[in-house]
């Protein structure tokens, strides 16, 4: 792994900044989670690198094409980084807001089961009397 960051420095050298800069919100998430398994990390990590992979994508096909890298561009346009602090805020929200979501499912269900079991009770209850109620 820190063969791979040296040799990203090297042939980034600029680049390697914006890239680094444009992570601190997964870096963030890294140090603020402490569920096993680091899901928050993985979301906000995920979400970074999405937005972040075509607003690198020029300087990395310069790379490719061995011509000058000008992340100097890249790092002096606001919309470059709206899109990826952007992606990061989305991963955070998307964190936030399953939560909320799962819990007013699960509630759904439960509250589903719940008149389920109420009315089988009540249908016991018709059949057998009150006297199978307790």
């Amino acid at each position: 792994m820190l063969i791979c960051c040296f040799a990203a420095v090297v042939i980034l050298q600029l680049g390697f900044i914006f890239i680094m800069l444009a992570m601190v919100p997964t870096l963030v998430a890294y140090f603020v989670d402490n569920h096993p398994g680091l899901p928050l990390f993985k979301t906000v990590g995920a979400c970074n690198i999405a937005t972040l992979l075509p607003v690198i994508e020029p300087m990395l096909d310069a790379i490719v094409h061995s011509e000058a890298i000008k992340p100097v561009e890249l790092m002096s346009n606001p919309m470059n980084w709206l899109i990826v602090y952007g992606g990061a805020a989305l991963g955070w929200a998307l964190v936030f807001l399953c939560k909320i979501i799962g819990s007013f499912i699960m509630t759904i269900i439960y509250e589903y089961r719940i008149v389920s079991l109420e009315r089988t009770q009540k249908k016991l209850i018709e059949e057998w009397g009150q006297n199978i109620k307790g």
